[in-house]
């Protein structure tokens, strides 16, 4: 798994910061990220001093975490998309893996990270990343919590996360 997150990493955070902030959404995005930081207000999104509650605050803290680490730029607003989606690859690689073994695992980590729209949404500031990635971590879950005991086993695994991945590394 860390080979796939490394992988992933090398893909999506090359050349993260070159092109500019693409209108209206990266900017957006960005510049609300970068009032917080300058305001010090992490309550209330604003986009042009403007209170903007349109979308769930959780990439602008992240968006501004990057900006604080980072500075004021494009890599540090692209930043929390490309980690998202980082995550996500791996997520899909530890629950192929887990389906049907590292094979499977390994190609549905190829299959999405290099899929065109994927990739490129991954290299955008927005929120769609962040949200796959919760998503998927939700449904990986509720498939793991769910396993039932299989043809041959004399009891049912343990429920959980966890238990499911050692299980599987056995």
């Amino acid at each position: 798994m860390a080979l796939v997150a490394i992988a992933a990493a090398i893909l999506y955070l090359t050349g993260l910061g070159r092109p500019a902030l693409w209108e209206p959404d990266e900017g957006r995005y960005g510049e609300i990220a970068r009032e917080m930081v300058a305001s010090g207000d992490y309550v209330t999104p604003r986009d042009d001093y403007e209170i903007f509650l349109e979308k769930p605050p959780l990439v602008y803290w992240t968006e501004a975490a990057a900006i604080s680490a980072f500075g004021k730029n494009e890599f540090a607003v692209r930043l929390p998309a490309a980690l998202f989606s980082v995550g996500e690859v791996v997520l899909t690689a530890m629950l192929g893996e887990i389906i049907a073994g590292p094979v499977a695992g390994l190609f549905a980590a190829l299959a999405l990270g290099l899929s065109p729209l994927f990739f490129g949404f991954a290299r955008f500031a927005t929120v769609d990343p962040a949200l796959a990635f919760f998503l998927t971590a939700a449904m990986a879950a509720f498939y793991l919590s769910m396993r039932r005991k299989q043809p041959g086993e004399t009891e049912a695994p343990q429920r959980g996360w966890q238990s499911c991945w050692v299980e599987q590394s056995r």
